[in-house]
């Protein structure tokens, strides 16, 4: 047979078959010719002689003799082959008529192909592992044919494209089954090799040992338990691991196609038929495509946990399902910015000369302005309509993705798209609702310069579109700030959403914005003199030549109750003064290095300044170290002959990025003291109360802040000589983001406005002198 001498092989093995008619070679001799036909593709032959070789190992095993199983198993494996050639070879063609008889004749022909597997199977034989995934196999195979039959070449392009679509979905629960196939081989493998005492994954395992025997079946049995029988069961394992993920991303790639096909549709059709045709494209024929997408790549991440695979495939599901998802939101989207453009460049103009026009005034197909205007309001329905629809199909991928526990690029990208979406478009709205209300105001002030009635309906009708505009814009940043607030998501574009809903509706949302915190307590780091200039006080005074002020030892005792409740502890600082007969001691001399602070990002020195975002109602305040004095109790002693009487100037600069919109001071000081800021005198003490703290309002700093540059300067008089406890001072500011200060702004002028100043300086100075229980 190896010379293709087919006549002399025959002899040959029907003289063998006669001389040892009980030699089971007699079986393997019909199986090699039968391989022989296979090979050259005479399949109706090489059936004969794998039944031969069967029949005969039946006999033998009926009669007593040794069946020669190993080769009557390959013998039915063969017989399998020839089946699934034969499967695949039918083709589903068109017409419809050919169609189904043939669909018909593979699906015999597929049960054909999985009984003949099967024999193999239950053979418990080495080709039973292959077996196992050729039965799969056939199913794959089977669901190939529908989904590529033929379709009528009569078909225009649309109609291609649709039916298609349809015959690929069609075939999607063929795939399922194929999944399923795959699953049961991974079931199955280590069955069949635990029925070979192989251990599949627990390559430690010692294999139990078989008593040899005769019979072929012992034979078949021996050999499995070779090394090259775990290789080939765990081969086809892994094969049909890689085949369930690699199906089901298959599925839902090739219905990614039909995505791309219907969003690429034209259509000659301009305004409100325009959008009506688009979204009923984007219903009945993306979302359709779209969720078969879906279901395949959620059906691969399910699968794929079930049974803990990990490839390529599963990874690519996890960012594809994200991505597929927002192409319905990002269509929508595209939606929005179409209809502003039919509603902004082709409505408005027509439906203001028909305005001008006067009651007889109409449109090329027969609309008055009363009807006109009704197009244009199911314009802005539209809008919002996308909008709205657009924002939940992010936030379905949102909250799917939280739900499996995906992780990963396309998450934050879908974040950024959600959010960029509803700021871009609420703002787009806005901006309408803008255009609408100037075109309001026109006729208004037409109509009350010339008394013409017409132009009362062009004021009502830009009224209620303006009105429509501005709300549907409103309810779609709240909708995505909420989203935004469920997940926790903090960004530019939530900053950005929170702003204009702060211009909308600031009672409502002045309380969500973030802010930046700035502390400014005393300490070392503050200069200080005992020089009186006139010009001491302003922000452009020379204050190089001053010292750094020196930290006070308090006297046991005192209890400041607004600090401590507060639980802060601000440095009491005081003019450094060198001790009676010693040498002067260089102002900041042995100061502790980390008193005076490192240079900060904007280059200067301040241990104070304390950046931090926080909620309106966050009164959590650091709990500062007290900083070692600078000088002992007998250094702050006045030298002989001293006044009792001492005056301190002290000054502190520190620079803002942003427009404050909060605040408020504490201060004290022993004895009285003056509190100015960049020049301007905010308030003073002359109560000589130093454990009553003051607190000094936002109102009162608010007018004197600046962005950039800023200068404390508070004088200090203590008339009683030592112990000179000085002065203590804690500030607290807060500012908005950059992108949302002049939100902010409009805000607080607002809020300004409504504030009744009498009663707050009442409340200021009963605060001022409130008598605390010391």
């Amino acid at each position: 047979m190896k010379l293709d001498d087919l006549n002399n092989a025959n002899r040959i093995y029907s003289e063998f078959a006669n001389r040892y008619p009980n030699d089971k070679r007699t079986i393997e001799a019909f199986y090699h010719r039968g391989a022989y036909y296979f090979k050259n593709k005479e399949y109706d032959l090489a059936k004969a002689e794998f039944q031969k070789a069967i029949a005969h190992s039946n006999e033998f095993a009926r009669t007593g003799r040794d069946p020669n199983l190993l080769f009557a198993s390959e013998a039915y494996f063969e017989l399998g082959e020839i089946e699934f050639e034969e499967f695949k070879a039918i083709k589903l063609s068109y017409p419809a008529s050919n169609l189904r008889v043939q669909l018909q004749n593979k699906k015999d022909k597929l049960t054909k192909v999985v009984n003949a597997y099967t024999k193999v199977i239950q053979m418990g034989s080495l080709k039973g592992f292959e077996a196992m995934y050729k039965v799969a196999k056939a199913y794959e195979v089977f669901a190939d044919a529908i989904a590529d039959q033929e379709i009528s070449p009569e078909l225009t392009a649309d109609q291609s494209l649709v039916e298609r679509d349809r015959v690929f979905k069609a075939a999607v629960p063929a795939y399922d089954r194929a999944v399923e196939e795959y699953k049961n081989v991974i079931k199955n493998i280590p069955l069949l090799a635990e029925k070979l005492e192989i251990s599949l994954f627990d390559t430690s395992t010692v294999q139990k040992q078989v008593p040899i025997s005769e019979d072929t079946l012992m034979v078949v049995q021996k050999e499995s338990f070779q090394d090259s029988t775990r290789d080939v069961a765990l081969k086809w394992y892994k094969k049909a691991e890689d085949k369930i993920s690699l199906i089901l991303y298959s599925v839902a790639e090739r219905s990614g196609e039909f995505i791309d096909a219907y969003l690429r549709q034209q259509n000659p059709a301009t305004g409100t038929v325009y959008l009506s045709w688009k979204k009923l494209l984007l219903q009945k024929a993306v979302a359709p495509a779209i969720n078969v997408t879906l279901n395949a790549h959620l059906k691969n991440i399910n699968v794929s946990s079930q049974l803990n695979l990990k490839n390529k495939y599963v990874e690519e599901s996890k960012r594809k399902i994200l991505l597929t998802s927002n192409i319905l939101a990002d269509e929508y989207g595209k939606l929005v910015k179409k209809a502003a453009e039919i509603y902004q460049e082709g409505s408005i103009p027509v439906l203001k000369d028909l305005v001008e026009g006067g009651e007889n005034a109409t449109t090329p197909d027969g609309l008055n302005s009363l009807d006109y205007n009704d197009q244009m309001m199911s314009i802005i329905d539209y809008m919002n309509e996308f909008q709205t629809i657009g924002i939940n199909q992010y936030n379905n991928t949102l909250k799917f993705a939280s739900d499996n526990q995906i992780e990963n690029d396309a998450v934050l990208t879908t974040q950024d798209r959600l959010f960029n979406l509803a700021y871009e478009n609420g703002k787009l709205l806005l901006d309408l609702s803008a255009r609408a209300q100037a075109e309001r105001d026109h006729y208004q002030a037409l109509s009350d310069t010339s008394g013409d009635t017409r132009y009362q309906l062009g004021i009502v009708y830009f009224d209620d579109q303006q009105s429509s505009l501005k709300q549907y814009a409103q309810q779609n940043l709240e909708l995505s700030y909420n989203i935004a607030k469920d997940y926790g998501i903090k960004n530019v574009w939530t900053n950005l959403i929170l702003a204009k809903l702060v211009e909308l509706e600031p009672a409502k949302y002045l309380g969500d914005l973030p802010k930046e915190k700035f502390i400014f307590t005393s300490d070392p780091t503050w200069l200080v003199s005992k020089e009186y200039n006139l010009d001491w006080i302003n922000s452009t005074f020379d204050d190089s030549g001053w010292e750094h002020s020196a930290a006070v030892t308090l006297p046991a005792g005192l209890f400041f109750a607004t600090f401590d409740s507060l639980g802060i502890n601000p440095t009491p600082i005081w003019v450094y003064v060198a001790p009676a007969d010693t040498t002067p001691v260089t102002p900041g001399f042995n100061l502790p290095p980390d008193t005076l602070g490192a240079p900060d990002s904007l280059g200067q020195t301040d241990t104070t300044r304390i950046r931090r975002s926080l909620d309106l109602e966050d009164k959590e305040l650091p709990e500062e170290e007290p900083v070692p004095a600078q000088a002992t109790d007998s250094i702050l002693i006045a030298q002989t002959g001293e006044p009792d009487t001492i005056t301190a100037y002290f000054r502190k600069h520190f620079k803002l990025e942003n427009r404050v919109i909060d605040g408020w001071a504490l201060i004290t000081a022993d004895d009285e003291y003056h509190f100015y800021l960049n020049g301007d005198y905010i308030k003073g003490d002359e109560t000589k109360m130093y454990e009553v703290v003051d607190r000094v309002e936002f109102i009162e700093l608010s007018d004197f802040l600046k962005i950039g540059e800023n200068v404390i300067a508070i004088d200090v008089t203590d008339f009683d000589g030592p112990p000179r406890n000085g002065l203590r001072f804690y500030m607290e500011l807060e500012s908005l983001p950059v992108e949302i200060t002049s939100a902010a702004e409009k805000i607080r002028q607002r809020t300004a406005a409504n504030i009744d100043i009498n009663r707050l300086k009442t409340i200021v100075i009963l605060n001022k002198n409130r008598i605390v229980s010391q």
